[in-house]
């Protein structure tokens, strides 16, 4: 197993025990991007999206220590969109509070979110994190083949035939079939492995 990648139950085992430096540092490099992604497709701004990324990485060190993962019931991804569903709330309600003291109108983004509910963010929540692991797949993957490869690979993503790949890259099609066959295969590998350690 690639050292680079805990296991989920294993990392959030850790983070619940102990608030080990290493454990944390771990958790926010796997999460955080993520979480950001999340927060702010829900249609906060950027400096209000910052804001609640943070405040679901403070919440999630909080409250890790209590959280049971029951691998039956839930997904721990889960677990984490209640937690950024209820800071987004709150950050929402103290936003346009503050606002409303000021005599100010709240920003379109705060309107926009008003009619988000829990089920909406787990939504966004899935999709994104499909998004995110085949993000975190290929930046792993695509290291172990060739440029020749990886561009092959991304051509034939948008749609352009094998010999076109082929005549554009000066390689042959059967090095476009075969390199695009065995990147599929470690890609959908990685995909599932990342999915399994880290969903």
């Amino acid at each position: 197993m690639d050292d680079t990648y805990s296991t989920r139950e294993t990392l959030v085992q850790r983070l619940r025990n102990s608030y080990d430096e290493k454990s944390w540092e771990e958790f926010v490099k796997f999460y955080r991007g993520y979480i950001y992604t999340v927060v702010q497709r829900s249609g906060l701004n950027y400096e209000d999206s910052q804001d609640v990324t943070q405040d679901v990485v403070l919440r999630a060190w909080k409250a890790l220590p209590q959280f049971e993962y029951k691998k039956d019931k839930c997904k721990f991804r889960t677990w984490l969109a209640r937690l950024w569903h209820n800071s987004i709330c709150d950050h929402v309600k103290t936003k346009r509070a503050k606002l409303a003291k000021l005599k100010v109108e709240a920003d379109n983004d705060l309107e926009e979110f008003a009619g988000s509910s829990a089920a909406e963010i787990e939504e966004i929540a899935e999709v994104e994190w499909k998004n995110y692991i085949a993000d975190m797949a290929w930046e792993k993957v695509s290291r172990d083949f060739s440029d020749i490869a990886s561009q092959a690979f991304l051509l034939h993503g948008e749609d352009f035939s094998v010999r076109e790949i082929a005549a554009k890259l000066d390689i042959s099609e059967e090095k476009v079939y075969v390199d695009r066959s065995r990147m599929r295969k470690a890609l959908l590998k990685e995909i599932l492995r990342l999915d399994a350690q880290l969903g």
